[in-house]
């Protein structure tokens, strides 16, 4: 699911007879393996209830040390890269110093920033859309379902 609050996917797993991968499940998955002390740096601040919520609903809600949202709408992130990545940048930065161990990327809008983001804040960064395509693909090699069928 190419969003980071997993619209539907809970739905989808209880309709469809494979898997359905969401990107905050995936992301914090890989977060939790990582550490237990998670920040997400996502977009805007509106719906960071919202993430929260999900978070919660996916029992990583105790992992949670830090939540931030940077002043840019899911429609302007393409509009200036370097404004959009020196804003996530900035925020990670608060974050780790907060005592987060790994930082999620909490919009998929902002997948293809997490090597740039981690070589600066020197902490893990989780692409959430990486995340979700990778977990997808681990679960058809190990043939933990049949793709075909």
């Amino acid at each position: 699911m190419n969003c980071f609050l997993d619209p539907a996917v809970d739905l989808l797993k209880g309709i469809l007879k494979k898997p359905v991968v969401g990107s905050c499940e995936a992301s914090l998955a890989l977060a939790g393996l990582l550490s237990r002390k998670i920040a997400i740096v996502t977009v805007g601040n509106n719906a960071l209830w919202m993430i929260e919520e999900r978070v919660r609903a996916l029992g990583y809600g105790e992992y949670l040390v830090s939540l931030k949202g940077i002043d840019l709408t899911v429609l302007q992130l393409d509009e200036d890269l370097e404004k959009t990545k020196a804003a996530v940048i900035e925020k990670a930065r608060e974050v780790v110093s907060e005592g987060a161990e790994v930082v999620v990327l909490g919009c998929t809008g902002l997948s293809g920033l997490a090597k740039d983001v981690q070589e600066i804040v020197g902490k893990p960064v989780v692409d959430p859309s990486g995340a979700a395509l990778k977990t997808a693909e681990a679960m058809i090699k190990l043939r933990m379902f049949n793709p075909i069928s």
